[in-house]
This record gives structure tokens, C-alpha cells and sequence, in this order.
């Protein structure tokens, strides 16, 4: 079994917004909070909120020096490293986060550049000058470029309007319980639960799926997240089961039923989140 992880970076990998700590330290923070409320609100384009960036970080002479010293100063969340250690699982990173982070951590974990895709952010005479900006609509076009070479794709993020490529994916989750979240993302408190859960499916099945009218399935079946009813017609009880196994294991019996299950109320309980 192939699986392809798409990652998002902003408040998914990360504690809190990447660019909080490179605002603290030019001394701009409510300045950046301002701009990073009018775009998580859509008040403003990521584009526009790029240009804004950096004009208000060129106003401090931030350098790519400066860049590279504050990465150490990003705090990722718990079991990140955990991910990024998995065998047998393609990772992806998909932000509109700084390239001048992204980039850093996709090197170090040895994440090839391809699959990567972030807001790329020059500099010119050492001082920022520009911004590329990345938004939620070429962050899907990647992941949908990229689904097919997979036989199982798991999408992760924290907003469900900016992180949209999870929809495209096998299964969507979310880091948050936000409002108006559609209720076919499973949440994930813990990066631990996704660790167990891809464990599991290698563990599992490495021959294709094959429904039980003896048709071999592949990514096209599955694209958009985990849908009980539609899925449960697709694919073989067999496949199915071992599935709703994986999820059992990973998330708990609540997830794991309502997979099994092909009627009644699929709706999943907000889950508080820990950090």
C-alpha cells in the first residue's frame, strides 16, 4: 500500500502562526496579528497579505539571516518528528507559510523539494523585497496533482476554508473543532493517533483494493474525505472492516463503528483539543 501524508504547516505542524515569532522578535506583533486576522477573516487575499508582510518587515531590515537563525525559535507540536520518522509514507508539505521556514524543515527531514509548496519570499540587498504568495486554491492544485500516485491519501490541517486540499484526499482531518467544519473531517488532537493509524495500514494490506463487484479500486474512488455511506458501496466488506480497524485503533471506537456501520447518524462529537 502506497500512501502519500499532505501536511499542512501554519498552527498544524506548528504551536502557533510561523510568522509570530519572526514579528515578536522585529518588534511588529500587533502590527502582524492585524494583518493575520484580516486574512484568516478572508478580509484580504493571501497575495495582499504578502505584499503587506513585506513592506512591514523591509520597514525593520529583515534579512534571510535573520530568517535562518529564528527558525530555531518555531516550536513545532508534539510527536511532529514522530511523523517525519514514519517509513513506508510519502510526505508532503503544503503551506502558505514562508518559504524561508518551510524550505528549512523540509531539508532537514530530508522532505525533497518537490513535494513541498510554500509562499516564496525574496531578498534583495539582504532585506526581504518580495513576496510569491501561495493561497488555499494552489495549495488543492498541488495535492490534486499529486493524490493519484497514491492508493491512500491523508490530508491534515487546521482551517477547512484555507487548508481545502484535504478534501482531496482519502481522509481529511483537522487540528481544530472550527465552526462550519464539515463533519466528514475527523478530528486529531494528538499526531500520535495519524502515527498509529498509517502503522496500521501498512501493517495491514499491501495487494489493491478490490470492491465486491470485483473491480480493482485506486485513488479516483476515494477522492474527497472519508464519506461512510459512499464508501461503504464502493469497497469489499473485507477492506472495509480492515479500515474501520485502523481507525478503531488510531481514534477510538466511536470512529472506527461508524465506519463499519453503513446507516445512521455518522455525525462525530467535537473532541477537545490538547496541546
Amino acid at each position: 500500500m502506497k500512501i502519500g501524508l499532505f501536511l499542512d504547516v501554519d498552527k498544524t505542524l506548528t504551536r502557533d502562526f510561523i510568522q509570530v515569532v519572526f514579528a515578536e522578535e522585529l518588534e511588529v506583533l500587533d502590527r502582524y496579528r492585524d494583518l493575520e486576522d484580516g486574512f484568516q477573516k478572508g478580509q484580504i487575499s493571501s497575495a495582499k497579505f504578502g505584499t503587506d508582510l513585506v513592506e512591514l518587515y523591509a520597514s525593520k531590515g529583515f534579512s534571510k539571516t535573520q530568517a535562518d537563525k529564528l527558525f530555531e525559535k518555531v516550536a513545532l507540536r508534539q510527536y511532529v518528528y514522530d511523523l517525519f520518522a514514519l517509513q513506508g509514507v510519502e510526505i508532503y508539505l503544503v503551506s502558505a507559510g514562508p518559504n524561508y521556514c518551510i524550505d528549512t524543515l523540509a531539508k532537514r527531514n530530508e522532505i525533497p523539494s518537490e513535494r513541498t509548496i510554500s509562499s516564496t519570499y525574496a531578498f534583495e540587498g539582504g532585506v526581504i523585497s518580495g513576496c510569491s504568495a501561495v493561497d488555499a486554491a494552489r495549495k488543492t492544485r498541488f495535492v490534486s496533482d499529486a493524490v493519484g500516485q497514491y492508493d491512500v491519501t491523508i490530508g491534515i490541517g487546521d482551517n477547512h476554508v484555507h487548508d481545502a486540499f484535504v478534501q482531496v484526499c482519502t481522509i481529511g482531518m483537522l487540528t481544530t473543532t472550527e465552526a462550519g467544519a464539515p463533519e466528514s473531517f475527523i478530528h486529531v488532537a494528538q499526531f500520535n493517533s495519524v502515527h498509529l493509524l498509517i502503522d496500521n495500514l501498512l501493517k495491514g494490506r499491501a495487494e489493491p483494493a478490490v470492491s465486491d463487484d470485483g473491480l480493482v479500486l485506486t485513488t479516483d474512488d476515494f477522492h474527497g474525505p472519508v464519506n461512510i455511506k459512499k464508501a461503504f458501496q464502493r469497497i469489499s466488506v473485507g477492506l472495509w472492516i480492515l479500515f474501520a480497524g485502523c481507525l478503531v485503533t488510531a481514534f477510538g471506537a466511536g470512529y472506527g463503528l461508524r465506519g463499519v456501520l453503513p446507516t445512521g447518524d455518522h455525525s462525530r462529537p467535537p473532541v477537545a483539543e490538547t496541546k
